[in-house]
């Protein structure tokens, strides 16, 4: 209920379209959703969405797309296209104008974030159950609201995106892996095939998710001892993409339409074409903490709460240290020739988690002198990152624990009261 009411007052009080391409990503909904076709990366914005961006819907734009440059195109259909495959249907059921099913798939990323919500949960369940992790419903509470409340995800998952998609199906994919790795035999259509189909269909919801693959392969690695199994989870993976990849190569003569919507959105990202590489990376890595809690839309917000978000970043390091403990038993466990400790396995699946996704964020950041370093690409891992909090917990004194429990409500909390206020008085200030 909690996280219904939170997602719902973002979802119905954000005027639209929110700036980190709200709009891009509905052109991208409503042009395959009444042609029946995937867009393309130049195809233009049709002229009542930017009519809806200038709020003077129905009434035509005062701007033709045609006449935006980028800004006039659907830059966002170089993203692969299983999330708005989904959303087109709910697109076409929606009744009324293009309004409406705006906050339609707004509520459809609601209904998302209590997926991710269930995932959690259920994982939770998992490891108390199987006394792997202490059982506190308290502490757990408090880092799962920590991570689910906070601005930085709530507005994400309110606004259209393929976030609608990509973070509950990560969580299901992690929530699957998890139990993966406590199972005492794998089975080909049970474990192998799903987690192929699940690691292919995160990869066809975003490029960066590309990262469960490795995972999955690790764990199959792991607990089968078949390479050939191993090898059939990045067939099937694989297999998902070749419609897509065939798409991309007929129309761009690429594998992806990234190369295009890169070169078309340079100028805008990087109009001094300065060179991004590792330094800029380095220095600008501790803005990951700030969009992760905060959305980039509201960063403003992080101030009143600075001391305590700076905490609760040093606390996500130390949860990171722990994975790092765990992959040193790990190591010893190998050396010693003994059975490999279920608990640390998991702690460094999860930690691997973390960093592959920073390493991704960096590399492109890197390789395209793009500044990636936005928090909330991290959220797709909110389900490993919170166990790994929640793990590191049970490290400290019962007295610092309930602290924690307390600080971290107290934070979220905050963190949400005061983006929607900022929300409430943009809106309010428009419409007046």
């Amino acid at each position: 209920p909690i996280l219904l009411v939170a997602g719902l007052a973002y979802a119905l009080g954000f005027d639209y379209f929110s700036p980190i391409d709200e709009s891009s990503h509905f052109a991208f909904v409503h042009s395959l959703a009444t042609t029946g076709k995937i867009p393309l990366v130049i195809t233009p914005v049709a002229p009542e969405i930017e009519a809806m961006s200038e709020h003077v819907y129905p009434d035509p734009p005062a701007t033709h797309p045609s006449t935006m440059g980028v800004r006039g195109v659907i830059y966002e259909a170089q993203q692969p296209p299983l999330y708005y495959i989904v959303a087109a249907p709910v697109y076409n059921l929606a009744p009324g104008n293009l309004i409406v099913k705006l906050y339609a798939l707004r509520l459809l990323g609601v209904g998302a974030l209590l997926v991710h919500a269930f995932f959690l949960v259920t994982t939770y369940r998992f490891l108390t159950s199987r006394e792997v992790l202490p059982s506190s419903n308290s502490t757990f509470f408090s880092v799962a609201i920590l991570l689910t409340l906070i601005p930085g995800c709530v507005l994400r998952m309110a606004t259209v995106s393929n976030a609608h998609l990509l973070i509950p199906l990560e969580s299901g994919f992690f929530y699957f892996l998890t139990r993966l790795i406590f199972e005492k035999r794998l089975g080909m259509w049970r474990h192998i095939v799903p987690v192929g189909l699940v690691s292919g269909a995160l990869v066809l919801t975003q490029n960066m998710a590309a990262f469960v693959v490795p995972l999955a392969v690790a764990v199959v690695l792991e607990r089968d001892r078949s390479i050939g199994r191993a090898v059939l989870v990045l067939v099937i993976a694989a297999a998902m993409l070749v419609p897509w990849v065939v798409f991309n190569l007929l129309n761009y003569g690429q594998i992806t339409g990234y190369e295009v919507a890169t070169y078309l959105l340079r100028p805008i990202v990087n109009p001094n074409a300065e060179y991004r590489g590792l330094a800029f990376a380095l220095e600008h890595l501790g803005r990951l903490n700030a969009t992760f809690w905060n959305p980039e839309e509201h960063v403003v917000c992080l101030e009143p709460y600075q001391t305590c978000v700076g905490f609760a970043g040093v606390s996500t390091m130390f949860a990171a240290g722990l994975g790092l403990v765990g992959m040193i038993g790990l190591c010893r466990s190998l050396r010693n020739k003994k059975p490999i400790d279920r608990l640390s396995f998991t702690l460094v699946i999860y930690t691997a988690a973390v960093c592959l996704i920073v390493l991704t964020i960096v590399a492109i950041t890197i390789h395209d002198s793009w500044d990636s370093i936005i928090g909330r690409y991290v959220l797709q891992v909110s389900l490993p990152l919170s166990f790994l909090i929640y793990s590191a917990m049970w490290e400290l004194s019962p007295r610092l624990r309930r602290v924690l429990v307390c600080s971290g409500v107290i934070l979220a909390s905050g963190l949400w009261v005061c983006c929607l206020s900022s929300i409430v008085a943009e809106r309010v200030f428009r419409v007046g």
